[in-house]
């Protein structure tokens, strides 16, 4: 059986973020997650405790990963490491858009900082 999720038909679930996330894919052995933000909005700095990679799909980001900082454009993946601190902010003047990728699924809270 072939199952379909399209972006927008994807419910928004409410975030301590305060933007637009949609689940695509959450099975035990992994998540995926569409996230867009609008100019100057961004994810806020957390922890999760399983590793995460995030795919820009469209849109410019500086992301932060412990003490380090770059900003990344479309097809560009960053990892996120399990226990490191890190933030995606949209930088450019357009909508950022973006999958977060978490292996294995995460089952404990984020922690955010």
């Amino acid at each position: 059986m072939i199952k379909v999720t399209e972006i927008k038909s994807a419910e928004i679930k409410p975030n301590p973020h305060g933007v637009d996330v949609r689940n695509l894919y959450d099975l035990e052995h992994g998540q995926i997650v569409h996230i867009s933000l609008n100019p100057d909005q961004e994810l806020l700095k957390h922890v999760t405790p399983v590793d995460a990679a995030v795919y820009i799909l469209e849109g410019e980001a500086v992301v932060k990963v412990g003490d380090e900082e770059k900003t990344v454009g479309q097809d560009s993946l960053v990892e996120f490491p399990k226990g490191i601190p890190h933030s995606v902010r949209n930088s450019s003047k357009t909508t950022l858009r973006f999958l977060v990728i978490k292996m294995p699924r995460q089952s404990k809270p984020t922690k955010f900082l």
